[in-house]
């Protein structure tokens, strides 16, 4: 259930980036902007690639659906422009949630950040 709820937010957030023009996110700074960036910035830290990737919170410890972006950057015009569209039900929680959130190793030899339940779209 959590990895469709996370490829739910994915197809929404593209669907989202896909009507914008191909600039990249105006960094206007809003609640929600800025939670995701501080999400994204954090997932930036989980290796030394610069390349940013989100695995799926399961109960298994984080080794469900997983998505990536070849940067922090890139993931922050993702989520950013998805913030117009839909945000998370609770964007203080989700920020919370992203200085929470942990690396995890994956079976490749990288690690990806756990991504919060918090911050995923309703």
């Amino acid at each position: 259930m959590i990895r469709a709820r996370l490829a739910a937010s994915v197809a929404v957030i593209a669907v989202a980036l896909s009507a914008c023009s191909s600039e990249p996110a105006s960094g206007s700074g809003s609640p929600c902007e800025d939670a995701f960036a501080a999400l994204c910035d954090k997932a930036a830290t989980c290796g030394t690639s610069g390349k940013v990737a989100f695995v799926s919170a399961t109960g298994d410890g984080g080794s469900g659906a997983t998505l990536s972006f070849g940067s922090a950057a890139d993931c922050k015009t993702l989520y950013g422009a998805g913030c117009a569209s839909k945000a998370p039900a609770d964007v203080p929680a989700c920020k919370s949630a992203a200085g929470a959130a942990e690396c995890k190793p994956q079976g490749n030899g990288t690690s990806a950040l756990v991504f919060p339940t918090a911050c995923e779209t309703r």
